[in-house]
């Protein structure tokens, strides 16, 4: 059985991440992360309004506070704009990608056999536009697993079944190979009990 075979690969000959062709989430997406950083914005605004009052603040402070909190806003919204742009993912034969990020770009690829576990998880707001989070839970633990946000719910069943699907066959692959090598290699016990007679 000499078909093992382990070639040396230069990396101007592998694929390129960048050439992955990425769908982007859901345009719906953009009001459920509006809506939650308004939620925010109002909350935060909420605390300031008691805290300047009680504190008899002169006016300037109460500027100052209510200026830090308006540009705080203006950020968390611009941010989670171009967060929800910049988020792309891409199902694959073998593996699943994602790639996330504002300032520090990251892609993760999550190869299928490596997945132990796929949910859906529905937020209220999300519910409201029919869209969930797919989650993917892998064997390398939560620095591993990955999120998808703003996905239909329709599609986001679409990925599980076929990850699922995906996952049952490499698991018959693998059970079928144990199966081919147990039968080709003696068993250690047959073995020992043949080197005692």
């Amino acid at each position: 059985m000499n078909d093992f075979s382990n070639e040396v690969q230069f990396p101007e000959g592998l694929p390129q991440l960048e050439t992955v062709s990425l769908t982007p989430l859901e345009r719906a997406y953009y009001k459920v992360v509006f809506l939650s950083n308004l939620f925010i914005s109002i909350l935060l605004i909420g605390i300031a309004i008691p805290v300047v009052y009680l504190t008899n603040l002169n006016s300037f402070y109460t500027l100052l506070i209510y200026l830090g909190i308006g540009i705080l806003i203006l950020v968390l919204f611009v941010f989670s704009y171009f967060s929800v742009q910049n988020k792309g993912y891409a199902l694959r034969e073998k593996d699943i990608m994602l790639r996330k990020g504002v300032l520090a770009t990251n892609q993760t690829v999550v190869p299928i056999n490596r997945i132990q576990h796929v949910g859906i998880h529905e937020g209220i707001v999300s519910r409201f536009f029919g869209l969930c989070e797919l989650q993917i839970f892998t064997a390398g633990g939560s620095s591993s697993d990955i999120s998808i946000p703003g996905i239909p719910k329709s599609t986001a069943e679409k990925i599980k079944s076929f990850l699922l699907n995906q996952i049952s066959l490499e698991e018959e692959i693998s059970d079928d190979v144990a199966s081919v090598s147990d039968e080709l290699m003696p068993n250690e016990t047959d073995k020992s009990v043949n080197d005692g007679n």
